[in-house]
């Protein structure tokens, strides 16, 4: 008999009756060692709308050959809202580890198998006036809960860290997917080059642009 996991954790095969079904199998992703295995519900719900719904009840998800996700030894975590994420690469001392591949079902009311994601859409955003005499840092403008345009919600944990040094705009940058404290050495690194290359030019004008600016 295969072996699965729930979310709800009170959930099983035989509680997605009466007028719920489970939807098909959903295996959209491979695993990887840069990023894991992610099988994400909204993904899901763009790629496959025809066989997804709206507002699933319940997650199950299996390894591929349907054996159990808890025998795999890998670092995951299943939501009904955000799908299931194999963490692997995202943890110290699991980073070498490639996640299994994994396949994920959905219970949903059959009325809604098929149907339109609903959006919503973000409220006008007004002016307002501020209400002390201090303005420093308080906003102009209201915004709306919704601050990114038509973007979606990012998963936790499932984009890598991405260092921008800019001046005026960006000039260097650097890829890690690796712990923040890695991220804090490249801006130090950075910055320590920056300076070693101002004191070569210490006490002379740096620029026509910025005659101006002197090292003192």
């Amino acid at each position: 008999m295969s072996q699965a996991m729930f979310d709800p954790p009170s959930f099983n095969q035989n509680s997605c009756t009466s007028y719920n079904e489970w939807t098909i199998w959903f295996d959209t992703s491979d695993p990887n060692l840069s990023q894991g295995e992610f099988e994400v519900t909204n993904h899901i719900q763009r790629l496959f709308p025809s066989f997804m719904c709206p507002d699933p009840i319940a997650i199950e998800v299996r390894t591929l050959v349907d054996g159990d996700p808890t025998k795999t030894g890998d670092i995951f975590r299943l939501t009904k809202a955000d799908g299931f994420l194999c963490l692997n690469q995202q943890v110290v001392n699991y980073k070498t580890k490639l996640c299994t591949d994994y396949k994920v079902r959905y219970c949903c009311p059959k009325t809604s198998i098929g149907q339109p994601m609903t959006t919503t859409m973000p409220p006008v955003i007004t002016m307002t006036n501020p209400t002390t005499t201090s303005t420093c840092g308080r906003q102009v403008v209201t915004p709306s809960y919704q601050r990114i345009v038509g973007g979606v919600e990012a998963i936790a944990h499932s984009w890598p860290w991405i260092v921008s040094l800019q001046s005026d705009d960006h000039f260097c940058g650097e890829y890690e997917n690796t712990e923040l404290k890695q991220e804090k050495d490249i801006i130090e690194r950075k910055r320590l080059d920056f300076m070693h290359q101002l004191q070569t030019v210490s006490k002379q004008q740096l620029h026509e642009d910025t005659s101006s600016l002197y090292l003192r």
